[in-house]
């Protein structure tokens, strides 16, 4: 009995030992990048953020062309032309049309913004397939502000050597 007891504990061990060796051996890569720190550095980040702020400066330019106008045409009839009716409803014209134009312009810069962020994150998960292909790994994770992942050895932090490449690569 004791030596069956025996075999089944050296069958029971045997068995453990060759289903790690089978599970180290099949193990999988797995890497991690600083998604923030990515997103930030990548150049087509830093080049969609300067093409946005092209636009802001440009639609804040035509803004402040409107609101000098505006502080004009106050001045004039203040000094000229109270009480008359007409000049007082093109100071009201434009006051509404520099309302309308800044909120038409808040809003295409919202939807810019959006468009060039969903490019620019477009970009990045389209790399990062081909980065994980090209070096083996199975899978790549993502850190977030929210702790998605948190810890992770340094050796797997692959977020300089991807965006590396990924910058090196970009406009390709």
């Amino acid at each position: 009995m004791k030596r069956a007891s025996f075999i089944l504990l050296l069958v029971q061990f045997i068995v453990v030992i060759l289903i790690g060796i089978y599970i180290i051996g099949d193990s999988k890569e797995v890497g991690y990048v600083r998604s923030a720190y990515l997103i930030e550095n990548f150049i087509g980040t830093q080049e969609a953020r300067a093409k946005l702020q092209e636009d802001v400066q440009f639609l804040q330019s035509n803004l402040d062309t409107l609101k000098s106008e505006y502080s004009g045409m106050v001045g004039a009839y203040q000094e000229n032309a109270e009480g008359d009716e007409k000049m007082l409803q093109r100071i009201q014209g434009k006051e509404s049309s520099i309302a309308t134009y800044s909120k038409a312009a808040e809003e295409r810069i919202q939807q810019q913004e959006t468009e060039l962020l969903e490019g620019v994150m477009n970009q990045i998960n389209s790399y990062m397939k081909t980065y994980a292909e090209e070096h083996g790994y199975d899978m790549i994770l993502g850190t977030t502000a929210a702790g998605s992942i948190l810890f992770g050895e340094d050796d797997m932090d692959i977020t300089d050597k991807v965006l590396k490449e990924m910058n090196k690569h970009y406009g390709k």
